[in-house]
């Protein structure tokens, strides 16, 4: 929207009346009349407020709608370049396993396997089970995953209220300069 057009919408053609000569000394108020005049001024300029502020309002929110349409409608077109940047790194990687990333002049793509992490049953209480070593006291029961993890390492061994998760296989797209925004892609959620 040029200047023009909105300078229009918000009645910025109108407002001249509005320019105060601070120069001058404010107009005396000394009878009926020119009290009713200046509350009428006071009273319209109000309602011209309102109204400047409701269309500024409206173009905010047509903007906002438009930004999110917009936003969503590049997240889209992003989703569907990736799920073929996905497919092509897939290939690339069935012919050559030991190729994990290929690098382009604006950034990077490739798979990255994400570290296992140790997953506790959400029944479980810790506060009932004080006698296992996995159990740090504080000021509240918890379950030390790096123990567990380290017990597991050592033995072999995991309680039966904890499970191995594997690590995901993530894809990413990597830009080479900081300005630019990073996006992974889980490939394990839905699409």
């Amino acid at each position: 929207m040029d200047n023009e057009n909105y300078m229009a919408i918000i009645g910025a053609d109108k407002e001249s009346r509005f320019e105060v000569d601070t120069s001058q000394p404010p107009p005396v108020i000394e009878d009926y009349d020119t009290a009713e005049e200046v509350v009428s001024k006071v009273i319209l300029d109000g309602e011209t407020i309102k109204g400047i502020q409701a269309k500024r309002d409206f173009i905010i929110a047509q903007a906002n709608l438009w930004a999110d349409q917009k936003i969503k409608q590049i997240e889209n077109y992003n989703n569907w370049y990736s799920s073929r940047l996905i497919d092509f790194m897939r290939a690339i990687n069935k012919s050559d396993p030991k190729k994990k990333s290929i690098k382009f002049p604006l950034g990077k793509i490739g798979f990255r396997q994400s570290p296992e992490k140790i997953e506790i049953d959400p029944d479980y209480n810790p506060a009932e089970h004080t006698d296992d070593p996995n159990v740090v006291v504080k000021t509240t029961y918890s379950v030390s995953k790096t123990a567990i993890k380290n017990q597991m390492e050592a033995t072999g061994e995991l309680p039966d209220y904890a499970s191995v998760v594997p690590g995901e296989i993530k894809f990413y797209i990597k830009p080479l300069t900081k300005e630019i925004e990073y996006w992974p892609i889980n490939l394990n959620s839905n699409r």
